[in-house]
């Protein structure tokens, strides 16, 4: 019952602030990011050929509250000139993260919150006839970071780091068997903001 009460209040708090306060909509670009890529550790050469993933956010802000859904997608290639085959892959990731400013100044804010991603990698080795690898997974994760804005309110450079749990399932075809695997891992990013 305590609990109940207490999620009761702290639900009717955040929405109280986001009712009385303005809300502001943004888009967002990682410029570095660890975003976990299961593609650099699932083939020859496609961890190179992907490299970071490109994040997009759309940052919606009211008070001290911050949701943000994201989306990641890249797509590469890679020739294997000794077996004269290509290898593929495409990797695409849906989130959203949560976030509560600690401090909050005039050109800078900090803060702490997480997220929660799913995400799904398919490779193809082009060998004729070799089925599909598909790899899912599912990263929750929590941050620390930094948002500087270099014209108040409207254009800032963040960075954030903290730690995330990733839940990864790889089907490599039949007759193999699925390989699930987790892990924790840190993870890092540095993301510019446009508020409109």
């Amino acid at each position: 019952m305590k609990k109940i009460l207490a999620s009761t209040i702290l639900a009717a708090g955040v929405l109280t602030t986001a009712a009385q306060a303005e809300v502001k909509v943004g888009l967002g670009v990682d410029v570095f990011n660890t975003y976990s890529n299961p593609a650099a550790t699932s083939g020859p050469g496609l961890g190179d050929t992907l490299g970071s993933t490109p994040v997009v956010r759309v940052p919606v802000t009211f008070g001290a509250w911050r949701v943000e859904p994201r989306i990641a997608y890249i797509s590469g290639s890679t020739n294997n000139d000794n077996i004269k085959t290509t290898d593929t892959a495409s990797f695409l990731a849906l989130g959203i993260g949560g976030y509560y400013k600690l401090a909050n100044e005039k050109n800078y804010n900090m803060f702490v919150g997480g997220h929660i991603d799913s995400y799904g990698l398919t490779l193809n080795s082009g060998v004729s006839g070799a089925k599909d690898t598909e790899v899912s997974g599912l990263q929750v994760g929590a941050v620390v970071g930094v948002e500087y804005f270099m014209v108040e309110n409207v254009f800032s450079l963040s960075s954030e780091l903290g730690y995330a749990y990733t839940s990864t399932s790889v089907d490599p075809g039949s007759p193999a068997k699925t390989i699930d695997s987790t892990q924790i891992h840190p993870i890092t990013s540095v993301t510019f903001r446009y508020y409109f």
